[in-house]
């Protein structure tokens, strides 16, 4: 059985920021995106874009030696 070694605290947080700059562009594409729909269509984007809020809320978190603003 073969260990994996563990992530540096620097690799979390190069992943992390990675993460976050994905999380900062759907985002954006979500809000654009929901301002050319309505009705049902519309609230389940604003569902999910509360959702990846909240990720990346968690995600700055891991990343809040670096700054990185959430959209």
């Amino acid at each position: 059985m073969s260990r994996r070694p563990k992530p540096f605290k620097g690799d979390l947080q190069d992943a992390a920021f990675v993460q976050a700059r994905l999380l900062d562009q759907f985002i954006a594409l979500v809000r654009e995106t929901q301002d050319t729909e309505s009705g049902f269509t519309r609230d389940s984007l604003a569902e999910l874009l509360d959702s990846l809020r909240d990720q990346r809320k968690e995600v700055g978190v891991a990343v809040r030696p670096r700054v990185v603003l959430p959209t």
